[in-house]
């Protein structure tokens, strides 16, 4: 039975009750309002507290309401005192309790502001005290996991994850399992925190100004819990689809009705849009699409009180491979009960017998003491054997192998995970250990460590020790070993010291072990761009002569692969080892991926969605490239499991969920499908041809196959893409991501396809390969929808062929007419989108009744009001403390227009000073332009203009749109650079300030302003651009004395792109540094011909002032330096810029406060501000 950690209670029993009022936010001030027939307590912060629902902070915790955005709220603070994180709550209401007991789900609705990047999530007091169920620990590595999300503090209900739109918004929790009786800390029902270790710690503030609990209208009878024989029930194709089911009652009657058991496909519902079915729904709400139930089993079933029933359900004909989920509903509509269970499952297309691919392997923490228990082992392997992969790289470190001076000895979870792939799997797994790590168990602690291998004694003993691990592991048939773990990220590791470890490695491994190979260096990316980058400098020390493999991790996971820059690179690092002697050597990647942190602050601001379906397409994507244009000869994908942080984004690299997964531990992710899909289709396919379009807008790779018909893959860098091949074929065979097969026939051998990031294999007799015009043509295959109104789209048949038109709406969407060819080979359907989901129209194409092609149309959910900047300007070019925006507004609706008064929320000291402003009508696809003439500001932010849209149908909209000051003035007087900003030296200009928390990144403990902080001004001439930085900082550190590194010293990055229709992602980056004294410029990234290096060619001078604890950076630019030739400067024109302030306080760069992002996290212009040149 859980532990309630009385001790802990009893310290927690006195409580200070918040003032949440028992009002409706929309009636009078009553603790009970009747909803549906059930009592419904709501409460807002700030006033009287009455009985039925209160919350309370622990004793003397004091957390008062303040009025934010126009509500009392509560705000739960990130930073600083950990009690004032959560906030907890106690259900007082005696029928709401009994309800409970009885079955009833509850729905908590909490209002909370949208504002920054924090996290919320609510835990709850549930019935695992009444129910033991250990014996569905399925394995003895995850006893302590099977029941994961519930802990001593109660059950994880969820979380939500601010979007930072601005905006008050609600999120209901469902809840159909709680037990609210007191048992949480603090005595209390449930409650709401910002630190979790399922949804993460937050990093930012939440305001919360009401919260509101109410019975569910059907009651729960039973918990329903379901295993399988396959690990994370991934199941082989050739492997039977069948769940171990127990049914427990959980409530004090009988129950008698219908069971239901169905499989039901969510690659292109759950998967899609980065969430999978939501299991914890209670209510029948008729959402699911009948068309994605694979199969269905329906039988009476009777349970009685405290009776468990068992189960076992087989699915004979869910042939389908990728993600699914397996639902168990219990419905007695006559007495009002309802149940419903779902679990993930998956099948990918491998058998368990079919050969491993020789060119791929994951990279994995597996060799460790976790690995002495069989099943984490077993685990292990069985999920590499579902993807086809071969190689398994794991960290084997220096002080558990040699403990005492040439004492070596295998520790134990190394060993015993080496001995199981032998004795059970057959030894076809190789396995691959990085060595590394300081040993401070010998000597004296410190002179086996990385800061002493400058000495040879050192780098002879660590080479000892990689010697004893050949000699260790060769009966495990281990020979590569690859040698210390990105060493280019260490202050200490140098190119030279790293060159000294692999002579001495090299040396002694070789000399009783000649046929063990070497790998290195092992670098955090591909450094190779300038001549003092890492790779260049390591060879010039001699280091390739002695690596047998040259190992990198060409991590660039914020972009798709065709435009991560590593096919440039590798191809630069195969000319350095040709120019170093080694024409030949292997290249691998020993570690790349894709994550797909929950939310997470680096691939949000990305914009690139890489969510689960991003990090399929992705990691398919590069296995294929890879193989494809001959870059790498294996590689090693990062890595097998998540971690338990989702937003950290080192915790979700994995391709399947781990040990504290929210769902079974080992649950696959679709890239897990897609990579042994990957792995099946491309095994000993050798590439023949290409096609690649444009800017890599599309790719299409074909090859020859041992025995096997041609292939080809084929995909999109764009959200979708008409293609037409001519292939030869009259029958051809097509395979989606996960393995799913349809036959498609064409008499002319001429094929249409519709692309999207998703790869798509074709297979058949080719005698041709090219590419030709599309033939079935369409106006627009992403369609946009406000929901409820209808749209048209609209078809061209330009084949030939009488085809007919199958049109199928995905989840969500409805045919409201079904297209259909006319004489001119012209066909037009209709649509409705019912829900606010994004989803999709399926087309097929029929010659007869033989498939000629299928498409799908992205249907993507619209706002009925679009709101959009049109400009932002100064009244004058002298008054730029007075300015006004223009805003488009835009009716996307499609049926009634639209009108009324729009009512400004934030920022408080434009809202303050601005009324409502009204909004005539706008007719269905039409728009409006508003003026919000605002107030005088002295201090001028990048920010968002926030408001409210009522319209007059009594419907409301919330209206969020940047607003931007950042201008360059044009001066006649330049500064003078001397890192003093002088009395009217910077006046024409308008000075930025980066001083907020929602600007800090990565530092989580940020004390304000003090500690970092900074304000920028920009002017220019025809000469130059000039940039004036202050920054408050109150440590200053520049031990950093690589040029290349500079950016991890107190500095500047800043980034410009003046061409915004070139190369997506060439822009100039550059970092404002000072070493021993001296400023500098440091380019990291060019546009045009400029150079990555250092740069000669400009004015600067950077001062500290230590008593103010400010440091100034005056810097003159040549605009040769930042501007592509042949580009034209002149007043009017906006550049795209980026900058931000880096902080050290002496143990590294510790983060970093941002005008913008593009920079940090990520190298991506699309995300930056615009400086207008202004005369």
């Amino acid at each position: 039975m859980r532990k309630r950690f009385l001790a802990k209670l009893i310290s927690f029993t006195m409580a200070i009750v918040l003032m949440f009022p028992a009002v409706n936010t929309s009636a009078a001030q009553s603790s009970e309002a009747k909803t549906n027939g059930n009592e419904k307590f709501v409460f807002n912060v700030g006033a009287k507290s009455e009985r039925g629902l209160s919350g309370f902070f622990p004793l003397g915790v004091n957390v008062s309401p303040k009025s934010v955005q126009g509500k009392q709220a509560y705000t739960l603070e990130a930073k600083g005192d950990t009690n004032k994180k959560t906030v907890y709550f106690s259900v007082d209401n005696t029928k709401l309790t009994q309800d409970i007991m009885n079955g009833r789900g509850v729905e908590v609705t909490v209002e909370y502001l949208d504002n920054g990047s924090g996290i919320f999530s609510l835990v709850y007091d549930d019935i695992y005290d009444e129910i033991q169920d250990t014996k569905y620990e399925w394995t003895e590595i995850v006893r302590n996991h099977a029941r994961n999300w519930t802990d001593v503090d109660g059950k994880y209900a969820g979380a939500v994850y601010l979007n930072d739109t601005k905006v008050w918004k609600t999120h209901t929790f469902y809840i159909r399992d709680a037990r609210f009786l007191k048992r949480l800390p603090n005595r209390s029902d449930f409650y709401i925190s910002l630190n979790n270790k399922f949804s993460g710690n937050s990093e930012g503030d939440v305001s919360i100004a009401s919260v509101s609990i109410k019975a569910m209208d059907t009651k729960s009878p039973a918990r329903i819990w379901s295993s399988t024989d396959s690990v994370g029930s991934i199941f082989f194709a050739d492997a039977d689809v069948s769940f171990n089911t127990d049914i427990i009652s959980t409530v004090n009657y009988d129950f008698e009705g219908e069971a239901v058991y169905s499989a039901i496909n969510i690659n292109d519902v759950g998967t899609r849009y980065d969430k999978t079915i939501e299991p914890m729904r209670l209510e029948r709400d008729g959402t699911l699409d009948s068309s994605l139930i694979l199969e269905q089993k329906r039988e009476h079933i009777s349970l009685k009180a405290g009776e468990t029933i068992n189960k076992t359900v087989k699915f004979d004909n869910v042939k389908n491979f990728g993600c699914m989920t397996y639902r168990v509903e219990l419905i007695d509509d006559k007495n009002g009960l309802y149940t419903v269970y779902d679990k993930p499952f998956s099948r990918v297309v491998r058998t368990k017998d079919e050969p491993l691919n020789q060119n791929l392997g994951i990279s994995m923490h597996y060799f460790n003491n976790r690995a002495t228990v069989n099943a984490y082992a077993d685990t292990g392997f069985d999920l590499l054997e579902r993807m086809g992969i071969s190689w398994i790289r794991g960290n084997v470190n220096w002080p558990n192998i040699e403990t005492k001076r040439h004492n070596y000895a295998l520790d134990k979870g190394t060993e015993s995970f080496f001995k199981r792939n032998m004795e059970k799997y057959g030894g076809k797994f190789h396995m691959y250990p990085i060595l590394g790590d300081n040993n401070s168990l010998l000597g004296d602690g410190k002179e086996y460590t990385y800061e002493n291998f400058g000495s040879k004694k050192a780098t002879d003993a660590f080479g000892e020790f990689a010697e004893a691990c050949a000699e260790l592991m060769k009966p495990y048939g281990v020979d590569t070993i690859e040698i210390i773990n990105e060493p280019n990220l260490s202050k200490v590791l140098k190119p030279d010291i790293y060159a000294g470890v692999l002579e001495s490695v090299y040396r002694i491994v070789k000399e009783d072990y000649p046929n063990v190979k070497i790998a290195g260096p092992t670098v955090a990316e591909i450094p190779v761009t300038s001549e003092t980058d890492y790779i260049p400098e390591l060879f010039k020390k001699g280091g390739l002569k002695n690596i047998d493999i040259v190992s990198v991790h060409p991590y660039n996971w914020r972009f798709a692969p065709e435009f991560a820059g590593n096919i440039e690179k590798i191809n630069k690092l195969r000319e350095l080892c040709r120019e170093y002697g080694k024409p030949n050597v292997p290249i691998w990647a020993t570690e790349t991926g894709y994550p797909t942190a929950t939310k997470n602050q680096q691939i949000r601001e990305a914009g690139n969605d890489t969510g689960v379906l991003a990090q399929a397409q992705w990691m398919s994507r590069s296995i294929i490239i890879n193989i494809s244009e001959h870059i790498l000869d294996k590689i090693f994908l990062y890595t097998l499991h998540d971690g338990a942080d989702p937003t950290n984004t080192e915790a979700r690299f994995g391709i399947c969920t781990g040990f504290e997964s929210y769902y079974e531990p080992f649950t696959a992710k679709p890239a897990l499908v897609a990579v042994s899909n990957a792995s099946h289709m491309m095994n000993e396919a050798e590439c023949t041809d290409k096609i690649i379009a444009d800017e890599r807008a599309s790719s299409v790779y074909r090859y020859s196959r041992k025995g096997k018909d041609d292939m080809i893959a084929l995909w999109t860098s764009k959200d979708r893409e008409e293609l037409s091949l001519s292939l030869g074929a009259k029958e051809i065979t097509v395979t989606d991501m996960y393995g799913n097969e349809e036959k498609r026939y064409s008499p002319d051998g001429v094929y249409d396809f519709m692309l999207s990031g998703d790869v798509m294999y074709l297979t058949g007799k080719f005698t041709d390969f090219k590419k030709v015009e599309p033939r079935i043509k369409n106006d627009n295959s992403i369609l946009s929808a406000v929901p409820g109104d209808t749209y048209e789209f609209s078809l061209n048949n330009n084949t030939g062929l009488p085809l007919t038109v199958k049109a199928q709406g995905g989840a969500g969407t409805e045919i409201t007419a079904a297209p259909v060819f006319s004489e001119n080979n012209k066909a037009v359907g209709a649509f409705k989108l019912k829900t606010s989901a994004e989803s999709e129209i399926k087309l097929s194409f029929y010659n007869g009744d033989k498939l000629y092609a299928a498409e799908s149309y992205k249907v993507v959910p619209a706002d009925r009001v679009e709101f959009e900047v049109e400009n932002v300007e100064a009244y004058n070019e002298n008054t730029l403390n007075r300015w006004y925006v223009s805003v488009l507004i835009s009716n996307k609706g499609n049926e009634r227009p639209v009108g009324g008064y729009i009512k400004l929320q934030s920022p408080a000291n434009i809202a303050g000073g601005i009324s409502s402003i009204p909004v005539g009508e706008i007719l269905p696809g039409k728009q409006r332009r508003v003026i919000f003439y605002l107030p005088e500001m002295n201090k001028k932010y990048k920010d968002a203009l926030v408001g409210i849209f009522y319209m007059n149908d009594g419907s409301e909209q919330y209206m969020s749109v940047d607003i931007d000051f950042t201008i360059a003035k044009y001066t006649d007087n330049p500064p003078i650079i001397d890192g003093v900003i002088e009395n009217g030296e910077w006046t024409k200009g308008a000075w930025i300030f980066m001083d907020k928390a929602t600007q800090i990144r990565q530092i989580k403990d940020w004390k304000g302003t003090e500690d970092l902080s900074g304000r920028v001004n920009i002017m220019w001439d025809n000469e130059n651009l000039y940039l004036a930085t202050v920054v408050t900082d109150d440590v200053l550190d520049t031990s950093w004395t690589d040029p290349s590194g500079a950016w991890r010293n107190d500095s500047l990055q800043i980034a410009l792109k003046c061409d915004m229709n070139s190369e997506a992602y060439a822009f100039n980056e550059m970092c404002l540094a000072m070493i021993n004294g001296e400023s500098l410029i440091y380019r990291h990234k060019a546009e045009g011909t400029a150079q990555v290096g250092l740069v000669t060619n400009f004015k600067g001078k950077i001062v500290r002032d230590e008593d103010q604890k400010t440091t100034t950076y005056e810097f003159a630019i040549p605009w040769s330096e930042l501007v592509k030739e042949g580009f034209k400067v002149k007043p009017g024109i906006s550049i795209a810029f980026s900058m931000l302030i880096n902080d050290n306080d002496g143990s590294g760069r510790r983060g970093w406060i941002e005008l913008t992002p593009g920079i940090g996290y990520e190298k991506d212009p699309r995300m930056f501000t615009k400086i207008t040149l202004m005369k």
